[in-house]
């Protein structure tokens, strides 16, 4: 099953830790491997060198949780190579979730959400390098804003879907609830880089 909506599984430190722990035993299986650039149908990922097959949507609504735990990752389409800290850091903007507070109500997820635990847990589950979790965070508002635009551009291109997500009703409406969520990420970083090691 999924654990979206949010549901109380989905606030659960072992799901948290589960998820990220699954995407770094992915990454380590596809590390290395590409078959060919026009197998690709999403748009390249815009920061770093490939290193992984991205699945580029690693989210709540695309986790499959058994016993509590996460144990696949369903929705492939968007998957695409990458550097590892693409994935790692849009599922800590969706699972922690780093959300703009007066995003997270209308969302279902309890606010306030403890931040810099949930960031923690996915840091440790996924074995990052005190390196590795600097680019990490570095990269979240690039994903966040790469995630905006592609609504954008998607739903101009009329691609199915991608309209009718454009044009959700307030407060969500053009992508504004992406938007909130940056200011309040741009806002936060510092004190997320004061994580202890």
């Amino acid at each position: 099953m999924t654990p979206w909506p949010p549901s109380p599984m989905l606030f659960e430190p072992a799901l948290l830790e589960s998820a990220a722990a699954l995407l770094r035993r992915y990454h380590d299986a596809v590390a290395g491997w590409s078959p060919a650039s026009e197998a690709w149908q999403s748009p390249p990922v815009p920061v770093g060198a490939p290193e992984v097959i991205c699945h580029n949507d690693t989210a709540p609504w695309n986790l499959i949780a058994r016993d509590g735990a996460i144990v696949a990752f369903v929705d492939w389409d968007t998957a695409a190579p990458g550097p590892r800290t693409w994935d790692l850091a849009y599922l800590a903007y969706t699972l922690v979730p780093l959300a703009a507070p007066e995003n997270l109500e209308p969302m279902g997820w309890p606010s306030p959400t403890p931040v810099h635990e949930r960031l923690a847990r996915i840091r440790d589950a996924y074995g990052c390098t005190q390196e590795q979790w600097h680019t990490v965070l570095d990269t979240i508002p690039v994903r966040v804003q790469a995630a905006y635009d592609t609504m954008r551009i998607w739903a101009s291109e009329d691609r199915p879907g991608w309209q009718a997500q454009w044009e959700q009703p307030e407060p969500w409406r053009h992508g504004a609830g992406y938007l909130r969520d940056l200011t309040y990420i741009e806002s936060s970083l510092e004190s997320w880089r004061a994580l202890p090691d």
